[in-house]
């Protein structure tokens, strides 16, 4: 009878500690997820405004490489025009050199 008494207060103990432990984990799990949602909008809101630092960087590179880029083909397209112009002074400053026969 005493066994029986004794046994059932290890087991509500045992229960009482099991039904504590079940909350105090429920509440923690419902805690770490609140505190996880937050971090993810967190971080998402972070990744979104690197893209948008990144999408701006690459944006004016791409803005400078074609300042550069048609700049470079004004001066190809000058110089072509120069060497044009030399060969041409070339050609009417040269005179023909008529052939001496020798003696």
């Amino acid at each position: 009878m005493i066994r029986n008494k004794i046994l059932l207060a290890v087991v509500a103990v045992l229960a009482v500690f099991a039904v504590y432990s079940l909350i105090t984990i429920n509440r923690l799990n419902t805690k770490l997820s609140r505190l996880n949602a937050e971090k993810e909008k967190e971080i998402g809101a972070r990744l979104n405004k690197e893209r948008e630092v990144i999408r701006k960087d690459i944006q004016e590179k791409y803005n400078a490489d074609m300042v550069s880029y048609e700049a470079m083909a004004k001066r190809l397209e000058i110089e072509k025009n120069k060497a044009l112009e030399l060969e041409e002074q070339l050609k009417t400053s040269q005179k023909p050199v008529k052939k001496t026969k020798k003696k």
